[in-house]
């Protein structure tokens, strides 16, 4: 018998995914109008998205950071406790409880920190494609509850714990939690 998973994943067009707090994911404008930044430089907020070349990146909000997340594998969460969570990108597997099993047993030590801080303002974020506005994509979005504060972020690519399984994982945790570890 299988365990349920907590998975819900959504889905890219193609573009980039944003993670915004509220206020910002709902001001988010995504290929219609630019909703923050330089005018002369960006026709609307999706191409400021798609501007990053990092996988992970933050560009600034209509009034938080926004959080850049390149792939458009399909993607869910997993909260570890209400200040880290990890963001897994289904690159292949079998099934979700394939995807499960294998995060029980991840090793955060072969984590690569990266040199990237996202601030938290608000406790409610959203993740979806950028190039659409939260009101129009339906339930394609997941809806994370974090902690206010600022974040470190690491990365695990290419994660293949067995040649049936790959997946890309991005882990926030915010600082004060990572001083205590």
């Amino acid at each position: 018998m299988s365990t349920p998973t907590p998975f819900k994943w959504i889905y890219s067009g193609g573009g980039p995914y944003i993670l915004a707090t509220s206020s910002s994911a709902h001001a988010w404008l995504g290929t219609q109008e630019l909703s923050a930044g330089d005018r002369s430089r960006y026709e609307n907020d999706y191409q400021r998205a798609c501007e990053s070349k990092d996988y992970v990146s933050v560009i600034p909000g209509k009034s938080h950071e926004i959080l850049v997340i390149g792939e458009p594998d399909e993607t869910a969460w997993l909260s570890r406790a209400p200040d880290d969570i990890l963001l897994v990108k289904w690159v292949g597997a079998d099934s979700d409880q394939q995807v499960w099993e294998a995060l029980q047993c991840l090793d955060f030590e072969s984590f690569e920190t990266l040199p990237i801080r996202f601030s938290v303002f608000e406790p409610k974020l959203f993740l979806f494609d950028s190039a659409w506005q939260l009101a129009d994509i339906g339930d394609n979005y997941l809806e994370l509850t974090l902690e206010p504060g600022c974040y470190g972020l690491s990365v695990l690519l290419n994660y293949k714990p067995d040649d049936r399984l790959w997946l890309d994982l991005i882990r926030l945790k915010r600082f004060a939690a990572l001083d205590a570890q």
